[in-house]
């Protein structure tokens, strides 16, 4: 009986060994797990290119009608591209208020050169608002930054180092790190992930009026998540829900989706 105990906790142990060996060297095909997309942009827009170094990231302008100067940098999640057709409800949701919106992919991502990496994003991210700023000239004060899943941490490290009229928050996480270990409760995932996308520690860097929206039938991000950021965030900030899961909230609800995007863009103080 002891034999087969201490066989029983071996073979345990090995297996425990294994996954955490797994996810140790898996962990950026497991994070940055990016899904081909043959879908495009479904409304008027124009292809763009810019550099962060020397890698050529790729993106695109979708302009608003008539004169209309604010605008939109758009920070994707880590799972798809400027492409995903869960992200066409926001571009049209974006065109009917009259945004101008610059989607792009980070390094490594769709037609983007580089390795895809959590700092490659940031720095797409940065690169992205340097072209809006100086090559379209775009004022900071004109600028509304947008992230969704881990693009929340990525548009969090942008707003604290930028001036920018607001920032909309969709989906976030705390941290990387709390979500796995939310899946793999046993693990030790603060040491096996090099990668932490920790926006907690970002957020309280942030000035600019918060916007903070979660699907309240999102099953992949726990509402907590969303809850504890906006908790710690400084004022002006306000968290509105949605109906939907974490992909097509914004289809299924679209109406209360614009109305609160809307009522948002209302309360910022344009230049």
């Amino acid at each position: 009986m002891k034999r087969l105990f201490f066989l029983i906790i071996g073979v345990a142990f090995i297996l425990y060994i294994s996954a955490v060996s797994w996810l140790l060297f898996r962990q950026d095909e497991i994070i940055f797990s990016v899904q081909a997309e043959k879908s495009s942009v479904q409304l008027p827009h124009r292809k763009i290119e810019f550099k962060n170094r020397e890698d050529v990231l790729a993106g695109c302008i979708i302009p608003a009608v008539g004169e209309r100067k604010q605008w939109v940098i758009f920070c994707h999640g880590a799972e798809t591209t400027l492409y995903a057709k869960g992200h066409q409800a926001r571009y049209n949701t974006w065109h009917k208020l009259n945004l101008n919106v610059l989607t792009f992919d980070y390094l490594g991502y769709g037609k983007s050169q580089g390795e895809p990496s959590e700092l490659g994003m940031y720095e797409s991210a940065r690169a992205a608002y340097h072209y809006l700023s100086n090559v379209e000239l775009v004022d900071e004060s004109d600028i509304i930054i947008y992230g969704e899943g881990l693009g929340v941490s990525v548009a969090l490290d942008l707003a604290r180092q930028v001036n920018v009229a607001g920032v909309v928050l969709e989906n976030g996480i705390t941290s990387l790190i709390d979500l796995c270990q939310e899946t793999y409760p046993l693990m030790p995932m603060h040491l096996i992930f090099k990668s932490t996308f920790d926006a907690r520690t970002r957020i309280n860097a942030v000035v600019a009026p918060k916007l903070f929206i979660y699907a309240s039938d999102n099953q992949k991000i726990a509402s907590i998540h969303t809850q504890q950021l906006y908790d710690i965030s400084l004022q002006p900030k306000a968290i509105k829900f949605v109906e939907g899961g974490h992909h097509d909230a914004i289809s299924r609800d679209s109406l209360n989706y614009q109305r609160i995007l809307r009522t948002f863009l209302q309360t910022i103080r344009w230049k």
